[in-house]
């Protein structure tokens, strides 16, 4: 994921200009992506006042983001491929609400394929070169896991993927003569809705202690080595519904055999956590209301 600053006479906001993305197979990044290009069009009380597409390719996103939601639909440039030049560009510009002094920046994703990890845990590192030279060309770097399976072997997964992506960046970035310490991570774990998850929302280190000890640590010795900014989020492309807090999501088949999460009522849709990782990586700043509900 990229980010660069857009400028508007009445607030300017400053921050770091490119970030990129990262996370398995399944994580929902796509999801992800789709519900933050979707969320404001159905929407209009939420911290996010507008999304506007800033060229073709994210139209078209948008265009796909509620059958993305709706019916699990897949978006073309998902799949893995050694030139990530190839992979569409999604170019948005984020307006915020009143309350953010209507706030504007642009943010520019590539949906990079989960493969990317996969090879990154097996430290098949030669195959990603041109990927890694990407996330060090960058100005940081946002993380998404899936925070639903909470077994042994993933988390052991886990912290293997992404010490071996600490590692080649590292050595990547100091060949660049770039700051470790100005290399800002935010670590976003998906799929928060769910019922092992829900309950830690506001206690996520709590819930990385309880159930991905492994990847906690390497987190935490990341950080302490690279003496970087790092933050934690909780997100959800789908949400809650009702007072018991039932997650809004169903399992179904897509055509060609695989299940994926869908919105179970739109009516009663409202995603949490989309914005607050971007905008902390951009100014650095953790707003507890975008953590929450609606944005």
């Amino acid at each position: 994921m990229m980010l660069s600053p857009f400028q508007r006479q009445k607030e300017e906001l400053s921050g770091s200009t490119e970030f990129r993305m990262i996370g398995p197979r399944s994580s929902g990044k796509t999801a992800y992506l789709a519900a933050l290009a979707y969320w404001s069009q159905v929407r209009k009380n939420s911290s996010i006042e507008s999304i506007t597409p800033l060229n073709d390719a994210t139209q078209n996103f948008i265009d796909k983001a509620e059958n993305i939601l709706k019916r699990g639909d897949r978006v073309a440039g998902t799949d893995y491929t050694d030139n990530p030049e190839s992979i569409p560009e999604y170019e948005i510009k984020i307006t915020m609400n009143a309350e953010f002094n209507h706030q504007e920046f642009e943010i520019t994703c590539k949906d990079f394929a989960g493969e990317l990890f996969t090879k990154l845990q097996n430290k098949n590192i030669t195959a990603i070169e041109t990927y890694l030279e990407e996330y060090a060309q960058a100005s940081g770097l946002f993380i998404m896991l899936e925070g639903t399976l909470s077994t042994q072997d993933q988390d052991i997964r886990y912290a293997q993927g992404l010490a071996n992506l600490e590692s080649a960046l590292k050595s990547r970035l100091r060949s660049k003569k770039k700051s470790l310490s100005n290399y800002p991570i935010a670590i976003v774990w998906s799929k928060a809705e769910m019922s092992g998850m829900w309950n830690y929302r506001r206690r996520i280190p709590k819930f990385m202690n309880k159930k991905y000890l492994q990847t906690e640590q390497l987190l935490l010795r990341w950080k302490r080595e690279w003496r970087c900014p790092m933050n934690y989020f909780f997100c959800s492309a789908f949400g809650v519904k009702g007072d018991d807090a039932t997650p809004n999501v169903r399992p179904e088949k897509r055509p060609d055999g695989v299940t994926v999460g869908v919105i179970d009522d739109t009516e009663l849709w409202q995603p949490f956590g989309l914005i607050a990782p971007i905008y902390w990586l951009y100014t650095g700043q953790d707003i507890a209301e975008l953590r929450d509900l609606e944005g």
